[in-house]
């Protein structure tokens, strides 16, 4: 097993993420991010993490080598993809959360369920 660096970020808590860090040990990247996900405890939920190949990676920024995404976060980039600039909201009305992008709503199923993935070279 190897030993992984992950640097996390809280759902708005209240207004802003709260971020955090840890060490983790998995046996690849992906496996790790896993487990770094399975075991995050914060009273707002999980919104991002990143997952390096050490502390020093991180701090001299470079590439994760894997990624949590929540549904928030991924919706978002689907409803954004190729929008320069665009005005965004993120609320929640009698049918469930949403983002309105550009005044347009975009209603997400599960927001603090997301995706474990590896990030692309």
């Amino acid at each position: 097993m190897k030993e992984y660096f992950v640097n996390e970020n809280s759902f708005g808590a209240p207004f802003f993420s709260d971020t955090s860090s840890c060490f983790v040990k998995g046996k690849d990247p992906l496996d790790a991010i896993r487990k770094a996900v399975k075991k995050y405890k914060h009273p707002c939920g999980l919104y991002s993490a990143r997952l390096y190949e050490s502390a020093d990676a991180f701090h001299k920024n470079k590439k994760a080598l894997a990624k949590f995404d929540c549904n928030v976060v991924i919706k978002q980039e689907l409803a954004t993809e190729g929008k320069g600039c665009y005005s965004l909201r993120h609320d929640r009305d009698s049918k469930g959360e949403f983002i309105e992008v550009d005044g347009e709503k975009h209603y997400i199923e599960n927001p603090k369920g997301g995706i474990c993935e590896l990030v692309k070279p």
